[in-house]
């Protein structure tokens, strides 16, 4: 094992990096980055708000990049899109989970949530999220998200005013109930991996 792990808890991609490089990559002129380094997995779960009993498996992707992921954990990638043209909004999300990864394209017309354009999209992205979660008995799921009324409607750091945010926070608070959600902030555009997968699969899904 590593002598020290990194943890960013704000940056291009966030997670438990095992070396100091792949870490520099996510926070290295990334305005507002926030990250530490730690002795062992448990304590920079801690910092990132993960839950201590969760085993750790490492997960590498193309980029070069190292993500910490749980066998027990989904993560969920969401992003949305609209096309005025046609009045309708598309839904990408990206699944990791039990080593596989899993991407469904939605297209969607919500009268209730269609004023609100991509950010239409990006919730009924995390509500699909949620469902594949329970549907899949997940104890606990990460999502990952760019807009950030997606966590704070649900947490009720923001007042949830019109009908289609009210039933999106109702949905949460349903789900859980059963899951453990925490949600994770990544800007958007900044080339991570997964958060563009999903933003062209919202796109795809109005074929655009």
């Amino acid at each position: 094992m590593a002598s020290k792990v990194y943890a960013v808890r704000e940056g291009r991609r966030t997670g438990i990096f095992n070396s100091w490089k792949e870490c520099e990559q996510q926070v290295k002129g990334y305005s507002g980055a926030e990250y530490k380094s730690f002795k062992t997995f448990d304590e920079a779960g801690e910092y990132l708000n993960y839950s201590n009993e969760l085993l750790c498996e490492k997960e590498e992707d193309n980029s070069n990049s190292t993500i910490m992921t749980y066998n027990d954990t989904m993560i969920a990638y969401v992003d949305g899109s609209y096309d005025d043209s046609i009045r309708q909004f598309g839904s990408g999300i990206v699944i990791l989970f039990n080593g596989e990864e899993k991407t469904f394209s939605i297209r969607g017309t919500d009268e209730s949530l269609i004023d609100m354009r991509n950010v239409a999209g990006e919730i009924k992205g995390a509500e699909k999220a949620m469902q594949y979660a329970v549907d899949n008995n997940v104890n606990r799921l990460i999502i990952y998200y760019d807009y950030e009324g997606i966590e704070k409607w649900c947490i009720r750091a923001w007042s949830a005013r019109k009908e289609g945010t009210k039933k999106y926070r109702d949905f949460y608070d349903e789900v859980s109930k059963k899951v453990n959600i925490q949600f994770v902030k990544v800007k958007a555009h900044s080339g991570d991996k997964y958060n563009e997968e999903a933003d062209k699969l919202a796109k795809e899904s109005l074929g655009m």
